[in-house]
């Protein structure tokens, strides 16, 4: 999750599990590292991610991740 994102990371999460599992070749694909904000979540949810000791992070990249969905919706539009 704190890894930076490179093109094994894509090959695995993407090309060898999400696009074999829908049937789907040569698609866009990027992964985004996401974010952890307890703030934002339930407390019981919060209470067992903090029990893994894991800092809040913010490693969304938003304005890549906006302009992968623009790039994604283009595709149908």
């Amino acid at each position: 999750m704190m890894k930076p994102v490179g093109p094994e990371t894509i090959k695995t999460l993407i090309d060898d599990h999400v696009a074999a599992i829908c049937g789907v070749t040569n698609v866009p694909s990027k992964v985004f590292l996401g974010r952890i904000t307890y703030g934002l979540m339930e407390p019981d949810v919060r209470k067992q991610m903090e029990g893994y000791k894991m800092p809040e992070y913010d490693n969304l990249k938003r304005p890549e991740c906006m302009a992968f969905g623009r790039e994604v919706l283009a595709t149908f539009i």
